[in-house]
């Protein structure tokens, strides 16, 4: 998904509170989960600074630093292409690229492009041919950007036509001229004037919401801490079944301690566990997944009860399958 955010000069708009917050409860909620921030004035994720798997391009003295960011973005999701072609049950965990003052930033890389764009090269900084397949493409690969500034339109996202791309878009502090440039629908909403009050819209249907607020402090430790990070105090460590998170006190927590589960992690190992072939082991998948299928990083575990029940559904539907005689 890639989400908009457009408001006024503002402070109370809440555009980096936003951000920060985003970015933080995606890395909260995996401990495999990475964000990329963009922000040219050094202010929008001061709340991050430091926390691990948050990568930060901040200095509006180096553009190309941010361009090269976005294109590290980008290449992850090249990659993590071309390993789904080899196996179509993989599946990745979060990575959330994030842009703060588009308008700035836009601004900033046609200087920087004006400089060292040579004959025959394109109008626009290739940055904006980056941003544009992750926004195409990268939903399919868990790559999600999201673009925040004053004022997002044709020319600032690049001029090459990303303004009708954009997705689930959402507006804060803005006047009736911003919602019909970003939103275009009627009647026209007013603004609200509470702090933080921003108004969505997915082009059919528009709600309001309040967006949570918090200091600096509770930001970064959200974001410094995961789900994960108590659960070897109640449980085995592993991923729960059903919901993707290990909690301690969930059922499926305390049910894996009591039964002392084991986890066999990636195709391989899976397939040796159950004495079949990788390539057999990875059709099956396809024609039938796993159920309670969880992820450890980027691959794919299963406890050895999962593996043992789906193993023997095989074997009987092979048992039960009519001889033929030639």
């Amino acid at each position: 998904m890639t989400r908009t955010g457009d408001s006024r000069s503002d402070p109370g708009a809440g555009k980096s509170t936003f951000l920060s917050l985003s970015a933080a409860q995606i890395l909260h909620q995996d401990p495999a989960a990475e964000a990329t921030g963009i922000d040219v004035k050094r202010e929008s994720f001061k709340s991050l600074f430091g926390v691990p798997r948050f990568h930060l391009h901040n200095d509006p003295a180096d553009i190309a630093a941010m361009w090269n960011g976005i294109r590290h973005v980008k290449k992850l999701m090249d990659r993590r292409c071309n390993e789904r072609a080899d196996d179509p049950t993989l599946e990745f965990p979060f990575h959330l690229l994030l842009i703060d003052e588009l308008s700035q930033f836009s601004a900033q890389s046609m200087q920087l492009w004006r400089q060292i764009k040579e004959k025959g090269d394109p109008a626009h900084p290739p940055v904006w041919d980056d941003i544009a397949a992750i926004m195409w493409q990268g939903a399919a690969f868990r790559v999600h950007i999201v673009l925040a500034g004053q004022r997002i339109d044709h020319q600032i996202t690049g001029g090459i036509g990303l303004i009708t791309s954009l997705g689930f878009r959402g507006l804060a502090g803005f006047r009736r001229q911003n919602w019909m440039r970003l939103a275009g629908t009627f009647p026209v909403p007013r603004s609200r004037p509470e702090r933080g009050r921003w108004i969505y819209s997915d082009g059919e249907s528009e709600t309001w919401v309040q967006n949570i607020w918090a200091t600096d402090d509770e930001i970064k430790q959200w974001a410094t801490t995961t789900s994960h990070d108590t659960a070897t105090e109640a449980a085995v460590a592993g991923p729960t079944e059903g919901s993707g998170k290990w909690e301690p006190g969930t059922p499926a927590a305390e049910e894996s301690t009591q039964r002392g589960a084991e986890w066999v992690t990636g195709n391989v190992d899976a397939a040796a566990y159950l004495g079949i072939h990788p390539e057999t082991f990875r059709k099956r998948r396809q024609a039938h997944e796993i159920p309670n299928t969880q992820r450890s990083g980027r691959s794919p575990t299963w406890t050895t009860q999962s593996l043992d029940e789906w193993g023997a559904m095989w074997e009987q539907e092979t048992s039960e399958q009519p001889a033929e005689v030639a």
